[in-house]
């Protein structure tokens, strides 16, 4: 089995998310999520079960995804609107993009050596925050973009009407501090994978509207 999965049950990490990352939930979706991958790793351990467990970040993509990133950016540059930042524009985030998810999972599922074990997928190591985030959405689009933040109590307020809104709610502590995601253990395992820039994905996201 390939489990792929997110970060939700790490909880409120102050520092750098690893593999070795203790389950630290205060979210029901991160009590879930950490149910699921404790069961998965007692049969990995119990030596009942062959299997991986794959680990992303927040994605951002050219296609549809419910992301905070793309519903809160590219969703609202897409249609000519103010994009809105939750919580804090300061705080650095980690982002993975899709394809790049997709392809280090296959390459994984297809490593007999990587079985029995967590990976965390790569992303591009060079970290921005949401202001130079969006600077660099400028850059690419050509024009400044604009963008409002959100305060919790907006947040809040917000997700009384638009369901997706209500759903990331009980995540605003990622972006209310660093979201620092390590994937040095694939990188160093597979150093010629080709990971995407940050810039180069924001550029075919773009790209693609075109």
């Amino acid at each position: 089995m390939v489990f792929f999965d997110n970060v939700y049950m790490y909880g409120h990490v102050k520092g750098i998310m690893t593999e070795d990352t203790a389950f630290n939930s205060s979210t029901i979706k991160g009590d879930v999520r950490g149910k699921i991958a404790t069961m998965l790793l007692d049969e990995i351990n119990n030596k009942t079960l062959t299997a991986m467990i794959c680990r992303a970040p927040e994605f951002y993509e050219t296609g549809n995804t419910q992301s905070g990133t793309n519903a809160t950016i590219f969703d609202n540059i897409k249609k000519g609107k103010k994009s809105q930042v939750l919580v804090k524009d300061s705080t650095l985030r980690t982002l993975i993009f899709t394809p790049d998810a997709g392809k280090a999972t296959a390459l994984l599922g297809n490593t007999p050596d990587a079985y029995n074990q967590t990976w965390h997928l790569p992303c591009d190591t060079n970290r921005k925050t949401v202001k130079e985030f969006i600077e660099i959405c400028s850059k690419v689009y050509g024009e400044e973009l604009k963008y409002t933040v959100l305060k919790k109590w907006m947040i809040k307020m917000a997700g009384l009407f638009n369901p997706l809104i209500k759903e990331i709610i009980e995540l605003l502590y990622q972006w209310d501090q660093d979201y620092i995601f390590d994937c040095s253990k694939f990188n160093n395992q597979f150093p010629d994978f080709k990971t995407t820039a940050i810039e180069d994905g924001i550029k075919e996201i773009f790209d693609e509207w075109k």
